[in-house]
């Protein structure tokens, strides 16, 4: 099994778990998400440069490549 694909199971057990949840765990849930977001905005455009470059090489082009893209304004909607 692929890192990836051991994520995705993570991923699949824990949406379980947070749609058995309160509202209040899923607001804190969302809130901490979005602050990292923010916090972690460096970082993540760092890495999404590096997607970006692996996606032209794969052949990749246009809106697809720009779906990919993150810059400081996507990543600041994804936190609002």
């Amino acid at each position: 099994m692929t890192e990836l694909e051991i994520l995705g199971e993570k991923a699949k057990k824990a949406s379980f778990s947070i749609a058995q949840a309160n509202t209040s765990i899923k607001n804190t849930a969302l809130e901490t998400a979005a602050k990292n977001l923010i916090v972690r905005e460096n970082e993540i455009l760092k890495e999404n440069k590096k997607d970006i470059e692996q996606a032209k090489k794969n052949g990749l082009k246009g809106a697809i490549v720009d779906r990919l893209l993150l810059n400081t304004e996507r990543i600041s909607g994804m936190a609002d």
